[in-house]
């Protein structure tokens, strides 16, 4: 059952349809979009999933969420922005989120160490791209040939759009570039380029490979012969 998302959503919406308050955990980015997926289209409108903006969505920190019910939790009433600070500091301390976990057990406590592990890795990666701006830029020089890659012996893919579509996030801002994650990428083309084509919202992604197609918000492309969807969920392959 741990690899049908369908019946893992199943279960998990009959549990929070009878009044358990549900949390879905899934160890893989795949697995996890494919049981968000399922049990959107099993309660599409339900008020059961977790919700942002009127749309339900999965949270990766699941301790500041936790932080968050309690100081709702504790309170008659919230009045914003008045109280913003007090609301996101109690939820995103380091100090509180390390008393949440070893508060809550070894289950919280290894989600915690997943969290500041990505956390510090991101740290990792960034800094080896950091320029010293006290020093004059002609004097930091790169290593002739040498590129900044996320994981050794990866190479993320930079795919521009000559046609940008809105983004989804920020319609009056174009979405002028997408980075394809090298296990995405492997085998595409150099050459290959996505073509900005409009398609009715109804219908199904058409046109030839390298063709890009946006409606609403989801943005479909293929590049070379391999077809994407980008929208609130993430990149992801179509064939997913």
């Amino acid at each position: 059952m741990i690899d049908d998302a369908p019946a893992v959503a199943a279960q998990a919406l009959e549990a929070a349809q009878a009044g358990a308050r549900v949390l879905v955990l899934r160890n893989t980015v795949s697995a996890a979009i494919a049981t968000q997926q399922a049990l959107e289209a099993a309660a599409p409108n339900s008020r059961l999933l977790f919700r942002c903006a009127d749309s339900p969505l999965a949270y990766p920190d699941l301790r500041v969420l936790e932080a968050t019910w309690r100081l709702i939790e504790a309170r008659d009433g919230w009045t914003l922005p008045a109280m913003n600070r007090e609301l996101v500091e109690g939820a995103t301390h380091p100090e509180v989120l390390a008393a949440l976990a070893t508060d809550l057990g070894d289950a919280w406590a290894g989600h915690a160490a997943r969290m500041d592990g990505l956390r510090y890795a991101q740290q990792a990666v960034a800094a080896l791209g950091c320029i010293n701006t006290a020093e004059p830029y002609c004097a930091a020089g790169f290593p002739e040939g040498e590129t900044i890659a996320t994981r050794l012996g990866a190479r993320d893919r930079s795919v521009a759009f000559a046609d940008p579509p809105p983004s989804l996030f920020a319609p009056h801002i174009p979405l002028d570039t997408l980075t394809i994650p090298h296990w995405m990428a492997q085998g595409i083309p150099e050459d290959a380029q996505p073509i900005l084509r409009a398609i009715p919202p109804a219908g199904p992604p058409t046109g030839p490979p390298g063709t890009l197609t946006s409606s609403g918000p989801t943005v479909r492309f293929a590049l070379g012969e391999r077809g994407y969807i980008y929208d609130r969920l993430g990149l992801r392959p179509e064939t997913e």
